[in-house]
């Protein structure tokens, strides 16, 4: 503990340099927190992923996240204070924390965004421009995301570039996380080494994974197959097939797996489809979430009630298998059922209190 609060007490390039002296040592910095799991209600089975750009959370807000088992804070967190991200992050996990030890804190990360609002990493990076991803054409590869643009690509092709960008997140769990949510993590990059590109953007996530040990998480968005990675989030969770195929990949991968419902369409039909495809397992399971990525909005009666709707606490009960008749799926649990038409991808739950 000594040694994780000496880490907090230095400069931050110091400690993207202490903390790259343990990953290439092999050394783990984080102890982690597997998210809990139950099916005595919808609660013991959601997750809060979203920041708030405006500043701080009220404390009302941080009371509310802290009843979710599992919570990521995102890249717009507090954005407006012009701090490095990495401090408005790490600053909000650990007031949830406080106030209940027992969620699971997740910092997020972009493996091919370098936002220019992490700035020891993108300060760093934008120093090497030989680490810089290069097109057929080798140019290097200049991206836009979120509202960002013309930023430089990790190249993880290199050794130096994969201990660099995962510093970031090894910063975070010294800091308090129990791990971390790699967005882009399969990519789609066109590079002129491409094959030697792919293998090190698969490597630095399976690392990452190493590096904070097997109770720290580590979510690689869309990546419901990866190998040696235990958890995963279905961005555009909705009413459909695909999403039923997603949820059981990631249970016969035994992943951790979000399901991030889509704004698009009703929340009932997700929340249908969710249900029929939900699992738990030994230190894996399947979790319900929605909501905007960022919010400007204060903690208010309306912002708890849209966060943390009421059905969120009927008690739902363990579930029997679902049932495939007349191409409507049903699945039963103690105090609830569930319906999803695979025709029109309408559902229903009906609460049995």
């Amino acid at each position: 503990l000594q040694f994780l609060y000496f880490i907090e007490d230095i400069s931050s390039t110091n400690k993207m340099k202490l903390h790259l002296l343990g990953v290439l040592s092999g050394v783990s910095l984080c102890s982690g927190l597997l998210p809990s799991h139950g099916w005595n209600t919808l609660s013991e089975q959601v997750f809060f992923h979203s920041s708030n750009e405006t500043g701080p959370y009220a404390d009302g807000a941080v009371e509310l996240m802290a009843k979710f088992p599992m919570v990521t804070i995102e890249k717009w967190m507090a954005i407006d204070n012009k701090k490095d991200m990495s401090e408005n992050i790490d600053d909000a996990l650990r007031r949830v924390k406080k106030v209940n030890p027992k969620t699971s804190v997740i910092f997020y990360t972009n493996s091919v965004c370098d936002f220019p609002q992490y700035k020891s990493l993108y300060d760093a990076f934008n120093a090497q421009p030989e680490n810089w991803l290069r097109n057929t054409s080798n140019l290097p590869i200049r991206q836009s995301c979120a509202g960002w643009y013309d930023m430089p690509v990790f190249d993880f092709s290199k050794s130096e570039v994969r201990d660099l960008w995962s510093s970031l997140c090894l910063n975070a769990t010294a800091a308090g996380a129990d791990g971390c949510f790699v967005d882009r993590a399969l990519g789609k990059e066109v590079a002129i080494n491409q094959a030697a590109y792919d293998a090190g953007h698969l490597q630095v996530v399976q690392d990452l994974q190493k590096s904070v040990g097997p109770n720290g998480v580590v979510i690689a968005n869309h990546a419901y197959t990866m190998p040696n990675v235990n958890a995963a989030q279905l961005e555009f969770c909705n009413s459909s097939r695909e999403t039923l195929t997603y949820l059981q990949e990631c249970k016969d991968n035994k992943k951790i797996c979000q399901c991030h419902a889509s704004s698009k369409g009703p929340i009932t039909d997700v929340l249908a489809t969710y249900l029929i495809g939900a699992y738990s397992g030994e230190g894996f399971g399947s979790y319900f979430g929605f909501g905007g990525w960022v919010s400007s909005l204060q903690y208010n009666a309306s912002w708890n009630q849209q966060h943390w709707p009421d059905y969120f606490d009927y008690p739902l009960g363990t579930p029997s298998a679902p049932v495939l008749k007349d191409n409507v799926y049903t699945r039963e649990f103690t105090h609830a059922s569930a319906t999803l038409n695979l025709t029109s991808f309408v559902g229903t739950v009906t609460w049995k209190h």
